[in-house]
C-alpha cells in the first residue's frame, strides 16, 4: 500500500479506488459480488498504481470533456477519469447485461454516480436474462431508457 501513495497520492483517489488497486482487493469485490475472473474471457484488472497514475495524467481531462471507457471492468479506471472530469453521470453498454453490465452499473451507483442504462444499447445471451437485468437495475439503480431517449436528453 506504501508504494500507492508514492506514486498516486491517496487524498486524490476515491476510497473505492485505493481499495481496489491490488490483486487482493480485486479478488475480494469480485468474491463479494458472487463473480470470478477468468483471463480465458479476457478479463484483467486495473491494479497497478503506476499505470492507473500514468493514464490519468494522459488524459489529461477537463469538464468539457466526455469519458469513454471500454470494458470498465470493477470500474478503477473509470471512476478516476469521470471524477477528473468532474462528471457525476454515466452511461453503461455492452454485452451480456445481467453480467458484466450489471455489475458496472452497480458498481457505479455504490461509487455515488447517477447510472444510464439504453436498453437498445444492451445484450445477453437470451431476452429473459436482458429484461430481468433490466427490470432489476430499474427499480433503484438505474434509469433505463432507449438511445434515442438518452441522446434527445443530452441535446
Amino acid at each position: 500500500m506504501d508504494r500507492i501513495h508514492e506514486l498516486l497520492p491517496s487524498d486524490n483517489l476515491s476510497p473505492e479506488t485505493l481499495a481496489l488497486l491490488s490483486r487482493r482487493g480485486v479478488r475480494e469485490a469480485l468474491q463479494a459480488l458472487g463473480l470470478r475472473a477468468s483471463r480465458r474471457l479476457g478479463q484483467n484488472f486495473l491494479v497497478e498504481p503506476a499505470v492507473l497514475a500514468h493514464i490519468l495524467g494522459a488524459a489529461a481531462l477537463g469538464s468539457q470533456d466526455a469519458v469513454l471507457e471500454v470494458g470498465s471492468g470493477l470500474g478503477v479506471l473509470t471512476t478516476e477519469l469521470l471524477r477528473r472530469a468532474g462528471k457525476d453521470q454515466v452511461v453503461v453498454t455492452g454485452v451480456l447485461t445481467h453480467m458484466c453490465c450489471e455489475t458496472t452499473a452497480r458498481s457505479a451507483f455504490c461509487r455515488g454516480f447517477e447510472v444510464y442504462l439504453p436498453a437498445d444499447a444492451l445484450a445477453s445471451s437470451d431476452e429473459a436474462h436482458h429484461t430481468a437485468s433490466l427490470l432489476n437495475l430499474a427499480d433503484a439503480v438505474a434509469v433505463v431508457l432507449s438511445t434515442r431517449e438518452l441522446l434527445e436528453a443530452a441535446g
